[in-house]
């Protein structure tokens, strides 16, 4: 019997409230018995931000530095775009009674956190992190002639999102 998984996302549900679904199965013959939820029910909840979007960085005006800039996260962190698609994704709606998109978790990005070196496992000695709150910074100091490797992360009150390398 063929398994079909399909993630339904809904931007009208109310915070701290309990919500019930029971799925049906339509053919041509009919429908099937209503299947019972595992959970029996579930409350929408505020999520850590999704990954961060359209990471570029640039060689700096200063031959010991890089600018880097990025947009905020447009999908969720579940990786699932609300509308469009994972390489165009379409902005998220405003949570219903929030201020906040989904794709930043349902609360306001407080931080972004931008990660550097000289590995692209970030293990190595010359490398280091910045907290910035906008979509831009520039990392200074750096040895003149080396690869860095860069990834970003956006964090709000519930956690930090996934890094965006």
């Amino acid at each position: 019997m063929p398994t079909i998984t399909q993630a339904i996302l809904s931007t009208c549900c109310l915070p701290k409230k309990v919500y019930f679904v029971r799925i049906f199965a339509f053919n041509t013959a009919g429908s099937g018995e209503g299947g019972i939820s595992d959970p029996l029910f579930a409350s929408p909840s505020n999520q850590v931000p999704g990954k961060v979007m359209s990471l570029q960085a640039h060689p700096s005006s200063n031959s010991e530095a890089i600018d880097v800039h990025w947009q905020r996260p447009l999908i969720p962190h579940h990786g699932i775009p609300c509308s469009g698609t994972s390489d165009y994704p379409i902005e998220c709606p405003t949570r219903f009674g929030g201020n906040t998109k989904s794709s930043d978790g349902g609360e306001e990005i407080v931080e972004y956190e931008v990660e550097f070196n000289e590995r692209s496992d970030f293990g190595g000695s010359d490398g280091g992190r910045k907290i910035v709150s906008g979509t831009f910074t520039t990392i200074e100091n750096l040895t003149s002639g080396r690869t860095y490797f860069i990834r970003v992360l956006a964090r709000n009150i519930i956690g930090s999102g996934a890094y965006t390398v």
